[in-house]
């Protein structure tokens, strides 16, 4: 798979967004989210369970906030919860457990 950006680039990215546009740090969390569900149901339409596993920090949020939106579009869901620390902004994803959720096609 190639490489479109490097972890460094994407973090600079991200704080530009935050620092200099003004967009929350959870708004780029949802909408990370919503494009990597709306990729997701694209690629795989008749999906009725799904896995996500979330890690530590934004990432992590990115996660939680696609496990939502696969309960919000009735597609199973389990969580599994891990202490793991957060960022502030994971946190702020409806202060959710961190997720190990796990999925395939039927």
């Amino acid at each position: 798979m190639a490489r479109l950006y490097s972890a460094a680039s994407v973090r600079e990215l991200d704080r530009r967004a935050i620092e200099v546009c003004g967009i929350p740090g959870y708004t780029l969390m949802q909408r990370a989210a919503s494009a990597a569900w709306t990729a997701a149901r694209w690629r795989w339409p008749n999906a009725r369970r799904v896995a996500v596993f979330c890690g530590p920090g934004n990432n992590g949020g990115d996660g939680y906030e696609v496990a939502r939106l696969a309960r919000a579009s009735r597609v199973t869901v389990s969580p599994s919860s891990r202490k793991r620390r957060v960022s502030p902004d994971s946190s702020v994803s409806g202060s959710r457990p961190p997720l190990v959720i796990s999925s395939r096609d039927p």
